[in-house]
């Protein structure tokens, strides 16, 4: 930005337009990390290219026009190059491994339905970690393979380690993935984060912190003070799995009864769940629509919704309603293992 005013203070007629070629010199060099594709790369030398003709250029009128004033124009051209060469030691500390927008969010949401559609049980099986998070890639949960690569690993890593159906591996997947876990593990349990501590979009942050997909479902930034504990808390709560949550069982397993007395386990159109949560300490009532079909891991209850108290369900869909069911906990545990909500149509 520095380098465009002081080309525009030089060049009255032309200062605006040339600015918008030199604005972005570090956005520019960024493009050269071999993290990016090779079209990515050919635009990155092609931009630069672009901005030395317009340097050369600058040069030229300067030095023509510091004839009388020479030592002005010497000044000015090392302070370009300065301000440069500083832009550029500048972008490949704030981004070691280059800028990406490989996101984190995109990952959760393949992850959140993988697991929908594999009884809450997230991707695993293969020779790795990485390798059984490769079977995220494909059109249905995620098609783009630049995500895979993390804020860490050159893109034409992930390619080849893809291409023909291969497979991800340690060095080959930026993402340090946890595998074996389900929707029924303990909430607080970290699911995915990178590798590296590093921010969104590949930089370095103040205090050192990542972000981590969690099995709740949400993404929260550990700080790099708080990482080893939370590490050690990491290590606790797989320690404490039960058989049930390794097999990705709910604690209350539930069926849907038509009016024809048939059943099933998941519908196919939208629905709307209603849920009253009554406690010692709390009441709470909760609505839940979708324009998606109802999956089975949001029918049964994975994980007790409260510790003690009762919890009452109502489903409707099409012009079906079910009767309420209400399940009892008392210290985690259900008055019952399965229940059946009786569907009847609207009245």
């Amino acid at each position: 930005m520095a380098f465009a005013f002081i080309s525009g203070m030089f060049i009255k007629g032309h200062g605006t337009a040339f600015s918008w070629f030199l604005l972005p010199p570090s956005y520019a060099i960024n493009l050269l990390s071999f993290n990016n594709g090779p079209v990515v790369i050919v635009i990155g030398v092609g931009v630069i290219f672009v901005q030395f003709l317009l340097i050369y250029w600058l040069i030229f009128l300067l030095v023509d026009r510091g004839r009388q004033k020479p030592g002005l124009a010497i000044i000015t051209i090392s302070l370009v190059l300065v301000l440069m060469a500083g832009s550029y030691a500048y972008n490949r500390h704030q981004y070691p491994y280059g800028a990406s927008h490989c996101c984190i969010n995109a990952m959760s949401l393949a992850l959140y339905n993988y697991a929908e559609d594999h009884g809450g049980r997230y991707p695993v099986g293969e020779s790795s970690p990485e390798a059984s998070l490769s079977l995220l890639c494909n059109p249905e949960y995620m098609p783009v393979e630049e995500i895979f690569r993390g804020m860490t690993i050159p893109l034409a890593t992930v390619h080849n380690a893809l291409k023909n159906g291969g497979r991800l591996g340690p060095d080959s997947c930026g993402w340090h993935y946890v595998e074996g876990l389900t929707k029924a593990d303990d909430p607080r349990l970290a699911l995915l984060y990178c590798k590296v501590a590093l921010g969104h979009n590949g930089q370095r942050t103040s205090d050192g912190g990542r972000q981590v997909v969690l099995i709740s479902g949400g993404i929260d930034w550990v700080s790099g003070a708080k990482w080893p504990k939370f590490l050690e808390q990491q290590k606790q709560l797989l320690l404490k799995r039960t058989e049930r949550e390794k097999l990705g069982l709910p604690v209350v397993d539930a069926v849907i009864e038509l009016p024809d007395g048939s059943q099933i386990e998941k519908g196919d159109g939208p629905y709307k769940i209603v849920c009253e949560s009554k406690g010692p300490d709390n009441y709470r009532s909760r609505g839940q629509s979708s324009d998606g079909p109802l999956s089975r891991t949001e029918l049964v209850w994975m994980r007790p919704p409260i510790q003690n108290g009762s919890v009452t369900r109502t489903i409707s869909f099409s012009i079906l309603v079910s009767e309420p069911v209400t399940v009892a906990f008392v210290d985690g545990a259900p008055d019952q293992n399965k229940a059946v909500f009786k569907m009847k149509k609207r009245e």
